[in-house]
């Protein structure tokens, strides 16, 4: 019985221990990645970071992945589920987006998919009538859908096909049926003012972190602990029966 209570000592003591340790892993593993949300309509993706080409309008109340921080923009990513929708990366204002303090739910960003509804539609460069043709897309092929622009007073849909990205007119594909993320967008909340007669703000609780000289206990704890499990354990620390009698029966 003595063994099993000095082991279960041990045990607990050790759980003690590494019980704050693994919270703190899973904090840390939840903040591998910075996100940002697109709350207003036309929000722009550029292609680089001094905003000389839009590559697309981004889709309102979805999420962005935050590469970097670069001035007053940020480098960004999109998609990369799967094949179908690899990760593109561009660049946001960072005032035209809203920083978020967790990792949002999936799908981060609308997985939307056009079907070609013309006899061929080519998929352009640039989304300017004089632009190089990247490829044709025959009739029912289906193009990956990213966002959409406005150039030349004809709206273009940012697709990927066959390995390339390009854009495609919208009257030779169907419409995307892109729907709102499922979580909600924050509405603005109006400035109330403290009335007079309530009480002032309380200031915050300060949990105490944990003191270097409870560390120490709990370091010695766990060690006093096994040395008491090793000095039961051990066989050499055994007492035999009558081995260390004071008095000797043939006297």
């Amino acid at each position: 019985m003595r063994k099993a209570a000095l082991i279960l000592i041990c045990m607990l003591a050790l759980a003690y221990c590494l019980l704050p340790q693994a919270a703190t892993l899973t904090a840390n593993a939840d903040e591998v990645y910075e996100w940002v949300r697109v709350t207003e309509e036309g929000v722009f993706l550029y292609a680089n970071n001094y905003s000389s080409k839009v590559l697309c309008i981004l889709q309102k109340s979805y999420y962005l992945r935050v590469v970097s921080r670069e001035s007053e923009m940020l480098l960004v990513s999109i998609m990369g589920d799967n094949a179908y929708f690899p990760a593109i990366v561009g660049y946001v204002w960072a005032s035209q987006v809203k920083n978020v303090k967790s990792a949002p739910l999936t799908p981060y960003y609308p997985t939307e998919t056009l079907t070609v509804c013309a006899d061929s539609a080519a998929i352009m460069m640039s989304p300017v009538p004089s632009s190089d043709t990247l490829l044709v897309a025959p009739n029912t092929q289906r193009l990956s859908f990213y966002g959409e622009i406005i150039s030349y007073g004809e709206t273009w849909y940012y697709v990927y096909c066959g390995g390339k990205f390009g854009y495609v007119r919208t009257s030779q594909v169907t419409s995307p049926n892109v729907a709102p993320h499922p979580t909600p967008l924050e509405d603005a909340k109006p400035v109330v003012n403290p009335d007079p007669s309530e009480p002032a703000d309380r200031e915050p609780t300060v949990t105490p972190a944990t003191s270097g000289a409870e560390i120490i206990l709990i370091v010695f704890v766990v060690l006093f602990a096994l040395g008491l499990a090793l000095a039961v354990i051990l066989p050499g620390n055994v007492r035999h029966k009558g081995a260390n009698d004071v008095f000797d029966k043939n006297i």
